[in-house]
């Protein structure tokens, strides 16, 4: 899976647990900057990402990711 393949999926994902359609999806946006999610959503969001892409990630992991971008390279890297 590329890295397109992996921004469309998490996209998706996200969309659905939050639907916002002002929601701008570049590698450099921050999810906590987002309006109106906070950490409960973020929580549900990161579940939701281990469940479509079936792998798990640990707190520390994704307590260091900031960017829609940082989550793609995890996502890669655990992929692999």
């Amino acid at each position: 899976m590329d890295r397109k393949d992996i921004a469309n999926r998490m996209k998706e994902t996200i969309q659905r647990h939050h639907p916002d359609k002002k929601l701008t999806f570049t590698e450099d946006t921050n999810l906590s900057d987002v309006t109106n999610l906070d950490s409960i959503d973020v929580v549900e969001i990161i579940l939701a990402l281990q469940e479509e892409f079936e792998i798990s990630m640990t707190d520390k992991e994704v307590q260091n990711v900031t960017t829609i971008g940082k989550f793609i390279d995890l996502l890669s890297d655990k992929l692999r």
